[in-house]
């Protein structure tokens, strides 16, 4: 027997709600000075080539 689809199961669509909040949480965030800094080094590199 198959599984009932997400949003058939409660527990299973409770579930896909929490996490696509908490993605949407974390994608929202700004990114960190060092991740940033980096990034710009990696573009002055580029275009010295």
């Amino acid at each position: 027997m198959l599984p009932d689809p997400p949003e058939d199961n409660p527990i299973q669509r409770q579930i896909d709600e929490n996490l696509k909040r908490i993605f949407d949480e974390t994608a929202s965030e700004p990114l960190p000075d060092e991740l940033t800094d980096l990034l710009a080094r990696l573009r002055d590199q580029e275009t010295r080539k």
